[in-house]
């Protein structure tokens, strides 16, 4: 079901761009609404057609404006696709191994994912120094005794996404990876507890940062990204925890918190869940896994 009542088809044969046009030529003077994801080449398209530009702007805070807060039907959804993912994250650490390239094990999450129903959106496997490179896509690196393994998962179920990244250590880990990873633990712990609905997003993001950078080391030097992003209908969308961005947080905002520490040359932790703001706290949507490091 869906609250669109007017569809406008074309067959292969036809040119989508002069039906657009004539719709658009019959709104006479009103002012029509372009989605931000239609490209610009598109609108020129219609420019050719004789189509006045004039006539059209973005409806991406329309739309934006109606996406931002789930209802509790679409947060169902996204609970669904939390499991998902949490089950894809626990198969790939119970298939790594040693010699493993991060493109075989992303095609056994892949594969998870698909398994249960769900579509991979974006799956990075980074193993050792690559796991230093926020968010480097996959390679063929064959993972050694003592590397580090960064998984990171969108996928969507029922049209909706989820976001989850977990860390591993293939082998013992040493005591600086733990202390790295406990560091991120902390920070990401903040600012879970500290989000909540009035609470600035850049707010947030602060925080966790400010928890990093407890103690004698400052870390946050190593935190090169935003705090989260927002999630639903798309892996990334409003409202996004940074700094900066001093929109607050409402009742129903889907978001990530992902904080990371990433040494060069050396290795990365990041850790991330999926969550939904409520009153007075937030839901994890993806808390069918342990946040602790884990040795495969």
């Amino acid at each position: 079901m869906t609250w669109v009542d007017n569809f406008l088809t074309w067959e292969e044969h036809e040119n989508p761009f002069l039906k657009v046009a004539q719709v658009i030529d019959g709104f006479s003077k009103q002012n029509v609404g372009i989605d931000g994801s239609v490209a610009f080449d598109k609108c020129l398209e219609l420019r050719k057609l004789g189509v006045d530009l004039l006539k059209v702007t973005s409806a991406s805070s329309i739309l934006g404006e109606l996406r931002i807060r789930k209802t509790e039907s679409e947060l169902q959804v996204m609970r669904k696709a939390g499991e998902l993912v949490c089950k894809a994250v626990q198969t790939a650490f119970d298939n790594a191994s040693v010699g493993m390239s991060e493109m075989e094990l992303r095609s056994i999450i892949e594969q998870s994912i698909y398994s249960h129903n769900g579509l991979p959106k974006h799956v990075l496997v980074q193993f050792g120094p690559n796991s230093s490179y926020p968010h480097q896509d996959t390679t063929n690196y064959q993972s050694k005794r003592g590397d580090v393994v960064l998984i990171d998962i969108v996928a969507k179920f029922q049209g909706y996404c989820s976001d989850i990244t977990r860390m591993a250590v293939l082998g013992s880990s040493t005591e600086q990876q733990e202390k790295i990873h406990r560091h991120v633990f902390e920070s990401q712990k903040a600012a879970r507890n500290f989000a909540k609905e009035g609470v600035l997003a850049s707010k947030v993001d602060l925080i966790a940062r400010q928890k990093m950078d407890e103690g004698s080391e400052k870390n946050s030097q190593f935190f090169t990204h935003r705090l989260g992003h927002g999630i639903g209908i798309e892996a990334h969308e409003p409202p996004y925890l940074v700094s900066g961005n001093n929109i607050p947080l409402e009742e129903g905002m889907a978001h990530s918190i992902e904080p990371g520490i990433y040494l060069e040359g050396r290795y990365g932790f990041r850790i991330e869940d999926t969550v939904a703001v409520g009153p007075t706290n937030i839901e994890i949507l993806t808390k069918g896994l342990s946040r602790e490091l884990v040795e495969l």
